[in-house]
């Protein structure tokens, strides 16, 4: 990921677009975290579960957990990024 953000940083940007794309990012994310939130409590339904083979619900289990664990995981890095030093 660090790869990409120097990347994005040698790229020049119109400081006009700057904040459109910006905007819009946020605004795509936010879509993003809502539509899989939604998706997050389909999967919950048990009803729904139980029609979906077992190779499917594996994968989404295991999907979940990797998505998870990784936004726990970016969530430590920049804690730990952020943290006071004494």
């Amino acid at each position: 990921m660090r790869y990409w953000k120097g990347r994005a940083r040698a790229i020049p940007v119109d400081p006009q677009k700057e904040n459109v794309i910006g905007d819009l990012l946020i605004e795509y994310l936010e879509a993003n975290l809502r539509a899989l939130k939604a998706q997050a409590e389909v999967f919950t339904d048990k009803a729904w579960l139980t029609e979906q083979g077992a190779s499917e619900a594996a994968i989404l289990h295991g999907v979940m957990t990797d998505k998870a664990v990784r936004l726990i995981e970016a969530f430590s890095a920049h804690d730990s990024d952020t943290a006071p030093t004494d």
